[in-house]
């Protein structure tokens, strides 16, 4: 193994991922939590109206973090504060499958790394245009950014389960095939509940039910919510550097002399 593999591989080991990850990924959810529940206490009628003025329950996200205050600013400077975290994750990834493949695996999935992280690279650039600008301020430029958004991100993830499928046979990772057993589930969740907020934002448009508005901002929350489950997974990515716990490792080592 030569130097630069040696340093990068160093540096995963000696990095915090659970605490990282934790500081990365909390913000959003800590923005969203806040801006839903001071709405419905403090913005309740005025959040919840929509052109067809019938009785709604929960906001949509656009209501919720984008129209009053305080909660647009918190969830301005939540997105903010984390956007510059998640582009050093995306170069973390780029060294990440660079240094734990081997040079056959490099050589033959180059392309598909380059792919997935301009991918992640858009999906996070949308996200901080759609945070931004508001669908009120510019309609266009919003719902641009949130179909960007929802396109990126969901080739990223059906290209990173194949990349990673393909490097759990190269590695024999067993932190990588749970990690990519967890993708695949939030994948399909992330999959089904967008559906599901395309679904009842037709339904809402076309029948004006009451509480149907409510149901497709219910359901974005969910698609927020899978969406950063699956960016958690890069904590498991990331730890597969790590050495095993010496309880672990005895085990291994007894294993393989039996």
């Amino acid at each position: 193994m030569d130097s630069r593999a040696s340093s990068n591989r160093d540096f995963f080991i000696c990095m915090p991922w659970k605490i990282f990850g934790l500081a990365v990924l909390s913000p959003p959810l800590v923005g969203l939590a806040f801006s839903v529940i001071y709405s419905i206490l403090y913005n309740f009628e005025a959040s919840n109206s929509t052109h067809c003025r019938v009785w709604n329950f929960l906001p949509s996200i656009s209501a919720a973090t984008g129209t009053f205050e305080p909660q647009k600013s918190v969830w301005w400077w939540c997105i903010v504060a984390h956007t510059p975290a998640r582009y050093f994750v995306c170069v973390c990834y780029m060294t990440f499958y660079n240094t734990i493949s081997t040079i056959r695996w490099r050589q033959d999935n180059s392309i598909y790394i380059i792919a997935c992280v301009i991918l992640k690279m858009v999906e996070i650039t949308a996200l901080f245009l759609l945070t931004l600008v508001s669908s009120a301020s510019n309609f266009g430029l919003h719902k641009s950014s949130f179909l960007t958004f929802i396109i990126a991100s969901l080739l990223y993830m059906a290209g990173t389960i194949l990349l990673q499928a393909s490097l759990v046979k190269d590695t024999k990772s067993r932190m990588l095939r749970k990690s990519l057993g967890y993708k695949k589930i939030f994948f399909t969740a992330n999959m089904l509940t967008i559906f599901t907020a395309g679904y009842t934002y037709w339904r809402h448009n076309t029948y004006c039910e009451p509480g149907v508005y409510s149901l497709f901002g219910l359901s974005e929350y969910l698609v927020v919510i899978f969406n950063i489950a699956f960016h958690a997974t890069g904590i498991l990515d990331f730890s597969s550097f790590q050495p095993l716990p010496q309880s672990q490792a005895t085990e291994k080592v007894d294993h393989m002399l039996v």
